[in-house]
């Protein structure tokens, strides 16, 4: 699927390059930004739209009238190989192709073609003369590899005298000018489609006669048509069966469509969960015969598709166009804005269509600025997009830049927002050097310690609520995005050690040096086993200090949280000093200190 988009002199961006790592991934930002463009770019890239309109204004003003917009894609799956492999047997010689045809002749060497890993392809749009041209690209390492692929044959001739030549015999024969090597790879990529928020919407109905002529300009004829393919039945050859025919299949086939939705959608209406979906045949009001569409969600109630909600004719043309995409090969799908009209809930249904579409290898890539459309545990999944004075509009991984300006703060709100950090000013929870710590327990007890070791420290604890990466990542994609530093505490356990992977992979490349600066796993399974039980003689006398139970097991889990609490207190209160504190406990939290200014002072 698609691993990297570039960018060149199309509308507000000037040079931009998104990093793509997911198959759902989210262009975050404010309005106006440049989100759409990127949309746009895309689908000038695959639908080969020449538009000189589209040229960035200040690139027009300089005289760079040349647009480049290049897609590297990460090879999905061994299916690319053979749809690769068939789209070139549309370059055999002619000279040979009879003989071709008469044996069984293998064009390309799979092995050698499965060194394509991924390529890139770069469509250029050149706008210098009046007549617009346009041209595609294959990176030249790709198409090296793909030449040295293709089998060499040789044939025996013999002539007259009994001597015999051998010549070479080229069974594909590309134009290098023409680029066809570079059209056969785009062939073979995954399709994008960029869904239109009101070209594509459900009407309320279309005559038989626009749906003969296929006019793409036809109001919602592109809906209709997912419709027809989820039905599977040609609804021009439907209108011409007889009176029970037809009856006998819309009342199936609109049970059926309805049974299939439910499953998508959660919303209630009306206090009714169900949103029956029906269509008939018909005179139009100006008396063409027509396809009807209709809508039921109370007992009764059967209204045309325009005289329901915004956000419920959407969900449904969305989910049209998405039904039928499922068993397709892998496609790109695009979506501007997705959310727009649904309601908060619905938006989590639109999300679990994707993640469905995710499973069957397809790619999905949104903007949006609505918070419930924002993940929270895939905060490195997100392209902020940012319109910049000197640059036009740019996109910077969450997780990757540095927020160091107003405007990437304000981009930054949704993201916020989906975390529920907007009540906290400034993000007041953190500060310019931050501690991440496991939970509340483990917050007390450090900074208890840090009263008690008379340390001045310049940084804040943060506790986590719970450790899962998925817990714990958003707050460090914070810290990078803020430019703020961090290092990561935990205990010594099976989860904490996956989180240190995950991490580790995610945002080090697996460099183990870097990842042990950052993180530290104690030598404790529990943060309460830094201490012996006599630690806290002064704290509590519901221990049991004669026991030869754990910390951890003498404080139990239940008042992990409320004990830790009232050590801070005791020490806040001065009841706790580093006279009582056995050597041992000083000297693993001293080894934590030191860890943290250590990593604190290093670039």
């Amino acid at each position: 699927m698609i691993k990297k988009i570039k960018i060149e002199n199309f509308k507000s961006i000037i040079e931009t390059t998104i990093n793509i790592n997911d198959n759902i991934f989210v262009l975050a930002g404010q309005n106006e930004a440049g989100k759409s463009s990127i949309l746009e770019a895309m689908k000038a890239f695959e639908d080969i739209i020449e538009d000189k309109e589209s040229l960035n204004f200040e690139e027009d003003l300089k005289g760079n009238n040349i647009q480049k917009i290049s897609i590297t894609y990460n090879v999905y799956d061994d299916d690319f190989y053979d749809i690769l492999i068939d789209e070139s047997k549309d370059y055999i010689n002619e000279e040979y192709k009879e003989e071709y045809l008469k044996n069984d002749i293998q064009l390309i060497d799979l092995e050698k073609l499965k060194k394509i890993k991924e390529y890139t392809l770069t469509r250029y749009f050149d706008y210098s003369n009046e007549e617009p041209k346009n041209y595609l690209l294959l990176d030249k390492n790709t198409e090296r590899i793909f030449k040295a692929s293709i089998n060499n044959y040789t044939k025996t001739l013999q002539d007259v005298n009994h001597t015999t030549t051998n010549i070479k015999i080229n069974y594909l024969k590309f134009n290098s000018e023409l680029s066809d090597i570079s059209d056969m790879f785009w062939r073979s990529s995954p399709i994008i489609t960029l869904f239109n928020n009101f070209a594509d919407l459900l009407p309320d109905y279309i005559s038989i006669s626009d749906l003969e002529k296929g006019n793409k300009e036809t109001k919602g004829i592109n809906a209709v048509k997912n419709f027809q393919s989820l039905i599977n039945q040609d609804l021009i050859q439907l209108s011409k069966k007889t009176f029970a025919q037809k009856k006998s299949f819309i009342e199936s086939e609109s049970k059926s469509i309805t049974a299939t939705f439910q499953n998508d959608w959660k919303q209630k209406i009306n206090d009714e969960s169900e949103i029956k979906i029906s269509f008939g045949i018909e005179n139009n009001e100006i008396g063409e015969k027509s396809i009807q569409f209709y809508l039921e969600s109370k007992e009764g109630v059967i209204l045309e598709p325009r005289k329901r909600s915004k956000g419920m004719i959407w969900f449904l043309s969305l989910w049209l166009e998405l039904k039928n995409k499922e068993n397709d090969r892998p496609t790109v799908l695009l979506f501007d804005e997705p959310g727009l009209y649904l309601h908060v809930k619905a938006n989590n249904d639109m999300l679990s269509v994707f993640k469905k579409l995710k499973n069957k290898n397809h790619q999905i890539i949104y903007s949006t600025h609505s918070p419930s459309l924002i993940e929270t545990d895939k905060l490195h999944n997100i392209g902020l997009v940012l319109n910049t004075k000197e640059k036009g509009t740019i996109v910077e991984g969450l997780t990757t830049s540095k927020l160091d300006t107003a405007n990437k703060r304000d981009a930054l709100q949704p993201v916020a927002e989906a975390m529920g950090l907007l009540p906290l000013k400034d993000f007041s929870i953190l500060t310019k050097k931050n501690v991440l710590l496991e939970g509340l327990s483990d917050f007390w007890y450090f900074q208890a310690m840090s009263i008690i070791l008379e340390k001045k420290i310049d940084y804040k604890f943060v506790p986590c609520i719970g450790i899962k990466s998925s817990k714990v990542y958003p707050l460090i994609s914070f810290c990078i995005g803020y430019g703020l530093d961090w290092l990561l505490i935990m205990e010594n356990g099976e989860v904490p050690n996956k989180t240190k992977e995950d991490i580790g992979e995610i945002l080090f490349d697996n460099n183990a040096n870097l990842i042990d600066k950052k993180i530290k796993i104690l030598n404790f399974k529990e943060v309460e086993d830094m201490f012996i039980p006599n630690d806290f003689e002064c704290n509590s006398e519901k221990l049991n200090l004669k026991s030869n139970k754990s910390t951890s097991e003498l404080i139990g889990s239940k008042r992990k949280i409320i004990f830790a609490q009232s050590f801070y207190q005791a020490v806040s209160d001065k009841k706790i000093t580093k006279t009582n504190i056995d050597k041992n406990t000083i000297k693993n939290f001293e080894d934590v200190f030191n860890f943290i200014d250590n990593s604190f002072n290093i670039e």
